[in-house]
């Protein structure tokens, strides 16, 4: 069983670009329409990194999470931890995805 196989990529090819226009379309258009919904999907990568910290995972916030009031940013390995973990869920859809549409042989 081959996991690099064509299909799989191109859903995941599809999942990823439809994800980045997705995302040029909400940061080019916030000011004229108010997108909700579209801002919560794109959060995603954002809200993980807190729900990792939260689970007990060290360094993904600045200041180990100890920012006072307000919310602590995310450091450069959160940030890069949260995008793997994305992108591993995507290819794991897009896998599943090409499963789906597999002929039975």
């Amino acid at each position: 069983m081959n996991i690099f196989n064509r299909k799989a990529i191109k859903f995941f090819a599809w999942i990823v670009s439809i994800y980045a226009i997705l995302a040029l379309i909400v940061i080019m258009l916030n000011d004229i329409f108010d997108f909700y919904i579209a801002r919560i999907i794109l959060g995603f990568p954002y809200y993980t990194v807190y729900i990792l910290h939260r689970i007990g995972i060290p360094n993904v916030l600045e200041h180990n999470g100890h920012c006072g009031w307000g919310f602590c940013q995310p450091t450069i390995f959160g940030w890069a931890l949260s995008i793997i973990f994305w992108l591993f869920i995507a290819w794991l859809v897009a896998r599943y995805a090409e499963r789906l549409t597999r002929r039975n042989s």
